[in-house]
């Protein structure tokens, strides 16, 4: 299925929904990825860059299970390759809360918020 079909059958909101059950976490995040090509074409940032999309990476970055930490970090490094993604992530106050996720205890999500910032400043030069 293409990934249009896929975010009208399953929405950012519904998406963010199913993440409250642990049981489905990893599929859920394999799907969400796979629903925004990983935030790193212009169809997914502009999925992402919308309300939908930032609640989801917002209420992501706070989720108890590291997987879905590590992917929305993930999703905003592939948004963090275009000037539209930077500017919403800018905009929405969710790269300082990338750099904020740089002291979670949880080794798998500071990680992949270092290496966020390092590729999103590697795009800006």
């Amino acid at each position: 299925a293409s990934r249009q079909a896929l975010l009208s059958a399953a929405p950012l909101s519904k998406i963010a929904e199913m993440l409250s059950d642990s049981a489905k976490v990893e599929a859920v995040c394999r799907c969400l990825a796979k629903a925004v090509g990983d935030g790193e074409d212009e169809q997914g940032v502009a999925a992402l860059a919308g309300e939908e999309g930032l609640v989801l990476l917002r209420k992501g970055m706070g989720h108890p299970e590291k997987t879905v930490a590590v992917t929305c970090v993930n999703l905003m490094r592939g948004m963090a390759a275009s000037a539209a993604g930077m500017a919403a992530l800018v905009g929405s106050g969710l790269l300082a809360r990338v750099g904020e996720a740089l002291g979670d205890t949880r080794l798998a999500v500071a990680n992949a918020a270092a290496n966020m910032l390092v590729h999103a400043a590697g795009q800006e030069g």
